[in-house]
């Protein structure tokens, strides 16, 4: 064990250098069984974050938390999984392989120090309480109603950390603990557009303060990037893509174009956000982008 990154957390804080830096730290958090696009959204966003320099922060569970670490380690950047179990041990045991990726990278698994050794439903709330304590900002994905991620949320609000949620159909599955925290106080996040000013990966469009837009208080990042050009190929397969290959185009127009409900419009444009899609701030259309 004495080559594992270890970081003892809660009331024994272990003080570390990368605690002590003013290093952006997003936890990403939500259910154990998100469908396809969720997953696929939160392993982009991940893998994004990383790319510019944040710490991704989440759980270690199935689900959501699996993403979260997974597109981290793609991006080749760091994640810390707080684990909810005594140090040195491993939950869940399915994702052992993904712990063993972490430790190998430049991540690190993190224990509460006085964890109690049984697997309890406390040690899990207390999990979620450290997520909170260790992020500067949270995004829940989706959740049920009785979803521990709520924990997180709630932990994460009382310590006064930014707090999104993914933007969702009210008829989606996970859209229930969307509303919950919603209605805590967390503020919506509008795909891969809003992340690109929230965090600062993008410079604000003209004459929008996307700090006053968001709620955050003067946080700023040392990097931007540059638009990339419009993409000359895309998947011929994928009406969304098609239909944005001959300009940028409305919710309402890509409605009419593909043919698809607008809940499966929505979780489709949350995936593509993420790889060749953008949502112009000022006028609200969508269009096409090299891919990343």
């Amino acid at each position: 064990m004495a080559s594992t990154p270890f970081i003892a957390v809660g009331p024994n804080l272990v003080a570390t250098r990368e605690l002590s830096e003013p290093r952006l730290r997003v936890a990403i958090v939500g259910t154990r069984e998100p469908n396809d696009d969720a997953r696929a959204w939160t392993r982009a966003t991940a893998r994004r974050l990383v790319q510019v320099g944040a710490v991704v922060v989440s759980g270690g569970a199935m689900g959501i938390d699996a993403a979260a670490h997974e597109g981290a380690l793609d991006g080749e950047g760091r994640t810390w999984c707080v684990l909810p179990c005594r140090p040195g041990h491993r939950y869940p045991p399915d994702n052992c392989a993904l712990f063993e990726r972490i430790e190998a990278s430049h991540g690190a698994l993190i224990w509460e120090a006085n964890a109690s050794p049984h697997m309890a439903k406390s040690v899990f709330h207390q999990r979620n309480v450290q997520i909170a304590a260790l992020c500067t900002h949270l995004i829940l994905v989706r959740g049920g109603a009785k979803s521990g991620a709520l924990g997180a949320v709630r932990a994460a609000l009382k310590l006064k950390r930014h707090v999104y949620t993914l933007d969702t159909s009210p008829w989606e599955m996970g859209a229930e603990a969307v509303r919950i925290a919603r209605r805590l106080g967390a503020a919506p996040l509008d795909g891969f557009a809003d992340l690109e000013t929230l965090f600062g990966l993008l410079p604000a469009a003209p004459g929008l303060d996307s700090r006053s837009q968001s709620g955050q208080s003067g946080h700023q990042l040392a990097f931007s990037e540059a638009r990339p050009e419009p993409q000359t190929t895309w998947d011929t397969a994928d009406p969304v893509q098609c239909a944005l290959a001959e300009g940028a185009l409305s919710l309402d127009d890509l409605l009419q174009r593909t043919g698809l409900s607008l809940g499966g419009l929505t979780m489709r444009l949350l995936t593509l956000e993420g790889e060749c899609v953008v949502k112009d701030l000022l006028s609200g259309l969508y269009r096409l982008v090299s891919r990343r």
